[in-house]
Formats: C-alpha cells, structure tokens, sequence
C-alpha cells in the first residue's frame, strides 16, 4: 500500500485473497477445540431428587438404569431411556452408605443404616435374597460402608469393621476370608482381574484425629497377605480399566488435596493432577472411562473437571450451576457421564466418541 495514496486498494485485495486461508483456520480451531472437549456441555437429562446429597451413582451393566442415593437421601432408580423414575426394591431405602450391581445385573447390594451387614436383592423384582453379616455379637451390630463385588460375580468383599475387610460367598453367604492385620482401613478396590485387593488406612501424626498421611497395602486374594506397602494411596480407591494403573486422592494439609496415578507394578506414584480439588467430605469423587482415556473428578470451583487419564491434561470444565459435585460415574459403554451436585440434581452428559 502506498502511504501517500489514501485510497489505495492494494491492502483490501490482499485481505480478500487471505479470506478463504482465515475462514480455513478459523474452521481448524473451531475443529481442534471441539475434540478437545470430549463432553457434550449440555445435558441430555436432568433428575430433581428430594434430598440433596446424592453421593452414590451407580449404572448397570447393561447401561439401562441409573441407581443413586445417599446417607440422608432415598435409593431411587432411573430408566435412562425415558429420563423417569422406576420402581425399585421391595422396601424403601431412606439412607444409602453404598450400593454396586453384580457383574451379571442379576443382583444389587446396598449397605444402609436400616440393616447391618451386606443385602443383596434380586435386581429384577426387587426382592430381599440375603444378607451378608457375621451372627450378633461378632457383627457388633455395625453397617458397612465400603464393599465391592469380585469381577467373576462369585463373591463380595466388605469392610466390614474398620480393620477387617472379609470376602463373602454370593451363593452360600458365607464368610471366605478376613483380611486383617494392618489396622484400620478406610476404603479398598479390586483389581479387574480379580486377583488383587488394594486398601487404604489413614496415619495419625498429630495429637488430634486431623489424617495428615495415609498408607496403602496391596493384598493378594488368594493368599490373603500383604504384599507391598505403599506410602500416600489414598481413598477412593480407583483402578484403571486394565489394572496397571490406580487412582487415589492425595492428603494434603487444609482441605485442598490432588489426584495422584500410581503404577502397580511398582508401587510408585507416577503423576500427580496439576488442578487442586476440594475433598467433599473427606472423598473427592472420581470417575475413570470404560476405554481409560477419560477422568471426571469434582473441582474445586463447582465444576466437572474432565481430563486425560494418562496424561491429567485438563480437557473440559462441565458447569454445575453453582454447586458442589457430590458423585460421576461413567456408563458401561462409556457413552454417557452421570454427574450429582448439591442442589439435589443428577445430570446427564453425552461423551463423544
């Protein structure tokens, strides 16, 4: 453009032939941004409950109904094809402490305040079959909080004490095996293979209950022993889908914490999450995609925090409207993210493939 001449139009026609190559890269960025995040940010249902700490979601395996509930909220079930509640069990339960399906969505156990012990209904009438519990005074009367059920559907392990974490027979409802000795033991998962069991117990230096350390021990199944210590693993407990990889909650001093990613192999904790999440209660939820690509955790700011599993690259920031999010879980196929805030709502979200 010639600076002496106003009206040279030598500028505006080079502008013209850079359209095409800005519209281009305007369409690559948009592109780029859209695959980076992985959720869809708006919500493809939205369930109002009537209580607000919804702190247990809970797909089943054929990924067709979503259980959730809490300690001072009812277990409710969602058919999450028509986005309405379904009938549940046989009888109502007003505090949930925890609740998994079997393997086969045959049977569902739950641990509340109304019974001690583990009960398993039938998932399709809703019937009490069972519960798993030692006689009176052994039980010393006391509910289970924590308990997983073995990846082969045979047996369930409970804690059931804060020490003792016992493996239960589904068909016979007898107790197998104690795993005790290492004091207590706050939260524990299975491997997908079913052949190792990893707890955590908290370590008091202080004169008062404040947890400023905690230790894991990683047990094998079969033996029923210890077989590595690992200083730092936190609850909750959550492995990757291939077993290699676990994810705990860091203690940290304040209620601040991070998520660390630890190789089991090894023992030793290879990553650490970069972002600070606030602890609800004392357990940030976590949630790991059926594929492992994909984290969902509570973020410190009221938002879905999702990031890259292997890498904890922040991806995508979910709005949650101003609440704190209590509970995420991951649908069997990976397809859908179930997400629960403390404004009493369940939401949700579509993951892209």
């Amino acid at each position: 453009m010639d600076a002496s001449n106003p009206f040279d139009t030598s500028r505006t026609s080079s502008m013209k032939s850079l359209a095409p190559v800005l519209l281009c890269a305007t369409a690559l960025a948009i592109s780029s941004a859209q695959a980076a995040t992985p959720v869809v940010p708006t919500p493809l249902h939205t369930f109002t409950t009537q209580r607000e700490d919804v702190t247990h979601l809970v797909f089943s395996p054929d990924g067709k109904t979503l259980a959730s509930g809490g300690e001072n909220c009812r277990l409710q079930f969602w058919d999450l094809k028509t986005g309405k509640q379904k009938r549940g069990l046989s009888r109502q339960i007003d505090s949930l402490y925890n609740i998994h399906y079997s393997p086969d969505g045959k049977l569902i156990a739950t641990g509340t305040s109304q019974f001690v012990g583990v009960q398993l209904w039938d998932a399709q009438t809703g019937q009490l079959l069972r519960t798993l519990k030692e006689p009176y005074p052994a039980s010393k009367g006391q509910h289970v909080f924590s308990f997983e059920f073995a990846p082969d559907g045979r047996s369930l392990f409970a804690c059931s004490y804060p020490t003792v974490i016992q493996q239960w027979d589904i068909k016979s409802g007898k107790m197998l095996r104690a795993f005790k000795g290492v004091g207590k033991q706050y939260d524990f998962a299975i491997s997908p293979n079913g052949k190792t069991l990893v707890s955590a117990s908290p370590l008091h230096t202080g004169d008062d209950n404040h947890i400023d350390k905690t230790i894991g021990h990683v047990w094998d199944i079969k033996s029923g022993k210890v077989v590595r210590s690992v200083p730092g693993i936190g609850w909750p407990i959550t492995f990757s889908p291939n077993g290699s990889q676990l994810f705990t909650r860091l203690v940290d001093n304040g209620n601040d914490s991070k998520w660390g990613q630890w190789s089991l192999p090894s023992g030793k904790l290879v990553r650490r999450s970069p972002q600070r999440l606030t602890a609800n209660g004392g357990a940030t939820p976590l949630a790991i995609s059926p594929n492992g690509r994909l984290m969902a955790t509570g973020h410190q700011n009221k938002t879905v925090l999702i990031a890259d599993a292997r890498t904890h690259k922040l991806l995508q920031l979910l709005p949650a409207g101003n609440a704190m999010i209590l509970a995420v879980a991951f649908s069997p196929d990976g397809s859908i993210l179930a997400t629960s805030d403390w404004n009493s709502r369940i939401r949700l979200w579509r993951v892209k493939s």
